[in-house]
Parts: structure tokens; sequence; C-alpha cells
């Protein structure tokens, strides 16, 4: 539920005071007071700041964030690439630890398709360990191995490792992408060449290659050339760095929506109530100002008690 924290009449309005540090001042002195009691700070957009979490970090908090649209604005045109309503995708930064996540959704009030934006710490990443769920993201070098070539290759899960060409392909001669983006012909030609003749039979039936008894090399050869300069392929390379969108409540952008949702709504619910209602003259001095923080805050309070305790949301002008 809401609750009145603090209220600092000390600050006047020419001094350089933001809402971000405003949160770190108060997280300092609750940690000061309780410096055993493990913090998790929750905000919204006006609080959302990647240098200020990773300064929380630092200092043992963890948190959860609304983001502005303007921050990064880069970095969340990448994550909502071709979403549709309720999908979502989510990154880990490595360097800084963070987890960002995206989820588009149907607003409520206006009926209109909406973009969560959030950013998190405090979490645990697991390392995938079963081949078959590794998934290639880019291979950027070739080495010689003691029978096949081998090739750096970078995982989704943020692993990297030495693979030979067997590794990218399937036995119906299905090729991983980012193989054909890298290889040139006569790499191409090496990891081919170490397929027996009944192996490139059924890899060229599974393409939809038409086998012959002694031209399956040359054929295969040919038509993974065709498909490396295929434009799609670019496309596929882009959609390989950030993954395909996720839908549902399952999928991870999808837990963590609604984890927010079920534990943080009273402080959006807060927030929407606090800009509904606003004090409408110019205030001539702190004192006015700091007496009309407190009825905000404490009709604010109530009424969210209140609707709580009846279990019905009343319109807030009422």
């Amino acid at each position: 539920m809401p609750v009145l924290w603090e209220v600092d009449p000390h600050h006047t309005p020419d001094q350089e005071h933001t809402p971000q540090k405003s949160m770190l001042n108060l997280i300092g002195k609750i940690q000061q007071e309780n410096p055993a009691l493990p913090l998790h700070h929750i905000g919204d957009s006006a609080f959302g700041s990647f240098t200020h979490t990773i300064d929380l970090q630092r200092k043992g908090v963890t948190g959860t964030y609304s983001m502005p649209a303007q921050t990064k604005k880069w970095l969340w045109s990448m994550l909502s690439h071709e979403l549709g309503l309720e999908e979502g995708r989510t990154a880990l930064l490595p360097a800084s630890n963070l987890l960002v996540s995206v989820y588009n959704v149907l607003s409520e009030h206006s009926n209109k398709q909406h973009l969560i934006k959030t950013i998190a710490t405090g979490f645990r990443v697991t390392d995938l360990t079963h081949d078959d769920e590794l998934v290639v993201v880019r291979v950027t070098d070739c080495r010689d191995g003691d029978r096949q070539k081998e090739y750096l290759t970078y995982l989704e899960s943020g692993r990297s490792d030495w693979f030979v060409s067997s590794r990218f392909f399937s036995d119906d001669g299905t090729v991983t992408d980012a193989f054909l983006i890298f290889a040139n012909e006569e790499q191409l030609s090496d990891a081919i060449d170490v397929y027996t003749a009944d192996q490139l039979k059924q890899m060229c039936i599974g393409q939809g290659v038409k086998p012959s008894k002694t031209e399956l090399r040359r054929r295969l050869k040919k038509y993974y050339k065709k498909s490396s300069e295929n434009d799609d392929l670019a496309l596929s390379a882009l959609n390989s760095r950030i993954g395909d969108p996720q839908g549902g409540d399952d999928s991870m952008p999808g837990v963590i929506r609604r984890h927010n949702t079920h534990n943080y709504s009273m402080l959006d619910r807060f927030d929407a109530l606090w800009y509904k209602i606003q004090y409408p003259l110019r205030t001539k001095s702190w004192q006015v100002y700091f007496s009309w923080c407190l009825v905000h805050q404490a009709v604010v309070n109530s009424y969210v008690a209140y609707c709580k305790h009846i279990d019905e949301r009343l319109p807030m002008l009422d």
C-alpha cells in the first residue's frame, strides 16, 4: 500500500535536486538507520536511470524501474522490433549486470498499444548446459582442428566456444544461418566434404535438392552458396542478435510483466492518483507547499486504503 515516507522541506526550487537524487538520499538514510535491511527499491520512469541503478548496486541495493522512452532510445527500439500485442523481449546487459525488458500491451484507458519498458537488478543467471538447447548468435573466426576446421561461435546464453563445422549441420541438411554468413566457399566445401554419400543424399532430400550419384557435393555447395547470398539472411542475422518476440505469461518478458503487475500495481495506481489532483494556486512560500504535500499524500493514501477495504475502485475526484 502506498505510504508517505518523508517530506524534505529544506530543498528550495533553485537547488538542483532531481527525483533520482532524492531517491539516493532517501535510500542512504534508510541504510544508515537499518544497515542490515536488504533493500529492493521500486520506481516509476521518473526514477529510472541506468547510471543511478548501477550506483545503487554498489551500495548493495537492488531495484526495479520503469524507464522513460528517451533514455537509450535505440535499446527500446531494437528490443521492440516487430513486437505483436502481448509480446516482448528480455535481454541481459552483462557489463552493467542489468536485466532490460519490453512488453507490448493494450492500455486500459486509451485502448492503444503501450510499450512497458523496465530495468531490474537482483536476479540470477543460469547457464544452459545441453547442446540441443544452444542457440548460435554469430561465428567470427576459424582455425585448423585435429580433423575438421573449428569456428569461434557465440551463443545466445553469452558463452563462446570453438565448434567443428558439423555442429552447424543437421541430419536433414539444415545449416545454421550464422555459419552460412561467415563461411567462404572453401570453408563451406571443407564442411560438406566430411560427410559420406549416404549422409549427403539425406541432406539433399531434406533440402529439396535433386540427389545425383556423382554430383551430391557440387549440388549442395551450389545450394548453400545461393542461400548465403539471400537477402533474407541479413534479416535473419538481425533477428538472431535480439531473438524472436516472446508472447504469453510463460515467456521471460511475460513473467517479468506479471511479477511487476502483481507486486507493484499499487505504485502505478498511486502515481495515477497523484497526478489527478493538483494544487491550483502558485505557492509563495515553502510552508504553503509543504502543507499541501501533506494533505495531498494523506488524501491519496486514504483513498487507496478505503478502496482496498471496500474492494471497489471509486472515482478519485468524487
